[in-house]
């Protein structure tokens, strides 16, 4: 069997996947997930990842709006966990698991959330939204 997604938007499509797991033979595998980061989450994130490029810098010099989403989630998930240094191929270091798009809605908004505090920090100005608006962007419960 090929890997295959299900979002749980309705009862209907619950009991469906009920029927289709109950189906499935021994030793198959089922993961369950939070529901994903929301698109206006990940929208408020890149406006202020070009806050942070436009305004801060970092070590010395200005930051593109990649190098400040791995610093900023780099920092969120070390907190966390889930996140590893390692030595790169080549030299160097490597954070392992920096993957906003495998956030949940409350991991996103963690992020945000930090985001808002390092941007204080570093006298970064947010335009926009106001500071904590990320968790309103989750979905209906279905």
């Amino acid at each position: 069997m090929t890997r295959r997604l299900f979002v749980l938007t309705s009862r209907e499509k619950r009991k469906g996947v009920a029927q289709i797991v109950a189906a499935l033979p021994a030793y198959s595998r089922v993961e369950i997930k939070d529901p994903k980061r929301t698109t206006p989450q990940n929208d408020k994130m890149w406006a202020m990842l070009t806050e942070f490029a436009e305004q801060a810098e970092w070590a010395g010099k200005k930051r593109t709006t990649t190098e400040w989403k791995d610093l900023l989630t780099g920092a969120v998930k070390i907190a966390g966990g889930g996140v590893e240094a390692v030595p790169g191929l080549e030299g160097g270091i490597m954070l392992l698991g920096l993957h906003t798009s495998d956030m949940t809605v409350g991991e996103m908004a963690e992020l945000i959330s930090y985001m808002e505090f390092k941007g204080a920090e570093l006298g970064v100005s947010f335009s926009g939204e106001e500071p904590g608006s990320a968790e309103q962007a989750s979905p209906v419960a279905a």
